[in-house]
């Protein structure tokens, strides 16, 4: 089924059908938060057929969008839910007052800094989209030459669908390093 296409996955449902899985967050599918609108929908459908809601939060999830769980910015609840990424990559948040306060301040600083290099660059970066530090970077000419460009700045930064760079920072990341990513970001423009 189509990235956000309700009406599809509905139809798509049928007497064999036991869950629907999808990421809150599209990550290598280019860094695509699901509408609100569409998980509620999604749920909906799952109780209607008596069918699992599960999310696969291995890249969005444990604080990446600035809160716990991606899903928590929609209000929905899954039925099951996959997470091992951020919780194997020991992302340092457990028992930390503010954490993730301060993960959705710094996505803040980072993704008003992308908009303006964005804004002087409109030929190399279409727009910014994703949620808290699960940012993405779509690009209007081709992904890799600008993936290129960045690693020449030494940012390392990862080609996703819909010709897009995910940029990942650490959760931890300081406003000094995500000012400098900001000016290597400038400099590096292909």
């Amino acid at each position: 089924v189509a990235f956000d296409d309700i009406d599809a996955a509905e139809k798509a449902i049928t007497a064999e059908t036991a869950a629907i899985l999808i990421e809150p967050v599209q990550g290598e599918g280019g860094i695509r938060p699901v509408p609100t609108q569409s998980l509620k929908r999604l749920r909906q459908l799952c109780d209607q057929h008596g069918l699992l809601l599960i999310f696969d939060e291995v890249q969005c999830g444990i604080g990446r969008t600035g809160k716990l769980f991606a899903h928590e910015w929609a209000g929905v609840a899954p039925d099951l839910m996959a997470i091992a990424k951020g919780i194997g990559g020991g992302f340092p948040m457990v028992l930390v007052d503010g954490f993730l306060e301060d993960v959705q301040r710094k996505a803040l600083l980072l993704k008003q800094g992308l908009a303006a290099v964005a804004d002087e660059f409109p030929e190399v970066i279409e727009g910014i989209r994703g949620t808290g530090l699960m940012l993405g970077l779509k690009c209007a000419m081709p992904n890799t030459k600008v993936n290129m460009a960045l690693r020449d700045q030494h940012l390392l930064a990862v080609p996703a669908g819909d010709n897009v760079i995910r940029l990942l920072p650490p959760l931890t990341v300081t406003d000094e390093e995500i000012g400098e990513a900001l000016k290597r970001i400038r400099v590096g423009q292909p």
